[in-house]
């Protein structure tokens, strides 16, 4: 048999713990995130590859996988293109019998999220890994994910923000008062930190519910913020869009729940007390951080939300890079500017325009509302 003969008569098989995603956008192009468990690591192929690791299945011939290639790309791969992709593949220990797994910490490919770099204005500590946790509670909170709860519980809150924007003038009233009680302040500070705990930890157990895992709880610093985090890059390999939104607004719909028990607080406790005026923050500040979560042009639960309900990843950046080629090009008018252009589909651009243009002009409202505030409190000094 002939070195190419052999070749064709290949059968690799991609380890079976090897974890596909779903096609995404990023740019022009479409993208799939691929995890590696065992390394702990993520990588980001492209169609090409993604169609021939799906077919890596331990029974079907390289000849066989290159004719269905070459029948979807209108490309046939050579000998040495097989070679290459299997090199690669196995250096990377992504096939059965190709060595053991890299360790978590040893030099490979770059993963789908670049690791955090720590300075002064942004950390994150790694506390634990959740995943064994939420493992083991999650049997008994199936029912939070059903219709029925979910259903009645979205008509709670929704009728509390109703409540909250009606009443929002006395709120913001009574919230004041907790000035001349400092020991009610500080349980309201802590009660909403502790919210933003159960917040994230409703975002690794949602993820959990759709098959994905948790890595890692910690600490995050951003500053002058100081806050709870939990990180689920498994929602990048949920095949159902659904699963993907629903993991990233399960941490606001649970900060919303947690908000629900103040509302009769605030109803019934006696006026001027400082229990009223506690509850009055809660619902105030719980509010308006319901609010700017959900507002899609600060990199918080909406904006997740955008990219999965859209099919997309990094919306943010990739419609910036955008706005700067579709402006290079209107400058220059260059070939290369316009076949760049050319490769956007038409949806891509209208999507990765209005947002680009949406999110600059908040960025020129929020700076300007922010001067405006800083010239009135230093006004108020002189």
């Amino acid at each position: 048999m002939t070195a190419a003969s052999a070749m064709d008569a290949a059968r690799p098989q991609l380890r079976g713990d090897i974890v596909l995603g779903p096609a995404v956008r990023s740019g022009a192009a479409l993208v799939h995130n691929v995890k590696d468990p065992a390394a702990a690591k993520y990588y980001q192929i492209g169609p090409r590859e993604y169609f021939i690791m799906t077919r890596l299945d331990g029974r079907t011939p390289l000849k066989r996988i290159g004719l269905e290639y070459a029948e979807e790309f209108d490309r046939r791969l050579g000998e040495e293109q097989w070679r290459q992709i299997l090199t690669s593949l196995a250096g990377r220990r992504l096939l059965t019998g190709s060595g053991e797994v890299a360790a978590p910490g040893e030099a490979g490919p770059a993963p789908a999220s670049a690791p955090d770099r720590r300075t002064l204005l942004n950390a994150r500590v790694t506390l634990f890994d959740p995943q064994r946790f939420f493992g083991r509670i999650l049997p008994f909170l199936r029912f939070l994910f059903s219709a029925y709860f979910v259903v009645p519980a979205l008509l709670a809150v929704t009728a509390l923000q109703v409540l909250v924007a009606v009443k929002a003038g006395t709120l913001a009233g009574e919230a004041r008062q907790l000035w001349e009680a400092p020991a009610a302040g500080l349980a309201v500070m802590l009660i909403l930190w502790l919210s933003v705990a159960v917040h994230e930890a409703a975002h690794g157990l949602t993820a959990t519910r759709f098959g994905g895992a948790s890595t890692e709880i910690g600490i995050l610093w951003r500053f002058p913020v100081l806050a709870p985090y939990c990180r689920v890059n498994d929602v990048l390999l949920f095949r159902r869009r659904w699963h993907r939104v629903c993991t990233a607004f399960a941490g606001l719909f649970a900060s919303l729940l947690l908000m629900l028990p103040a509302a009769p607080l605030w109803m019934l406790a006696p006026e001027g007390s400082a229990l009223r005026h506690a509850a009055a923050a809660l619902l105030l500040f719980g509010s308006l951080s319901a609010v700017a979560n959900l507002i899609p042009f600060l990199q918080l639960d909406g904006y997740f939300m955008l990219n999965h309900a859209l099919g997309m990843q990094n919306l943010r950046l990739e419609s910036y890079r955008f706005i700067r080629l579709a402006l290079l090009h209107a400058r220059q008018r260059d070939a290369g500017t316009a076949q760049r252009l050319k490769t956007y589909p038409r949806r891509v651009k209208l999507i990765y325009s209005l947002y680009g243009l949406g999110s600059i002009v908040f960025g020129a409202v929020l700076a300007c509302w922010f001067a405006y505030w800083l010239l009135t409190l230093t006004l108020s000094f002189f």
